[in-house]
């Protein structure tokens, strides 16, 4: 499993970026700084992302990874908690600060949102995937990821 940081921090500068990790070229933690940190043809080899809570640090790129996979009319899965999901939809993707990518196109939208429970695995693009719960100010899990190799 090749992991590269694409940003660890919670503030950005010249030399810093906000918090994603990148997983095998097809899989992100976290959405801080995909859009910053990707080409447009890597961004396109994404499969997944997914969100640990709802603090902008960690969730700031989804409304320009969505664009950019919209105007390529391809789709990106999203894997989060409820509450992650709900600040989205209201907060960002709400057609008053980004457009609705959750709902656009209607018949298949680009961003498709997956509510994971804490406890309960799952599997993304190959991985076995463990959401955790963790102890933060805001609803946030953490991710056990495991590979077939």
């Amino acid at each position: 499993m090749n992991i590269r940081i694409l940003g660890a921090h919670n503030c950005e500068s010249l030399n810093s970026r906000l918090i994603s990790l990148l997983v095998d070229d097809v899989l992100v933690i976290d959405a801080g700084s995909i859009t910053s940190s990707l080409s447009f043809d890597d961004q396109q080899k994404l499969k997944a992302i997914l969100l640990t809570h709802q603090h902008y640090d960690h969730i700031r790129d989804i409304p320009t990874i969505a664009m950019n996979f919209f105007l390529r009319q391809r789709k990106i899965d999203i894997y989060t908690i409820q509450p992650v999901r709900d600040i989205i939809v209201d907060g960002l993707l709400n057609n008053t600060i980004y457009p609705d990518f959750w709902n656009r196109p209607p018949d298949d939208p680009t961003v498709r949102f997956n509510i994971v429970s804490p406890g309960k695995a799952f599997t993304v693009a190959g991985y076995q995937v463990l959401a955790v719960p963790v102890s933060h100010r805001v609803p946030t899990v953490g991710y056990q990821l495991t590979s077939a190799d």
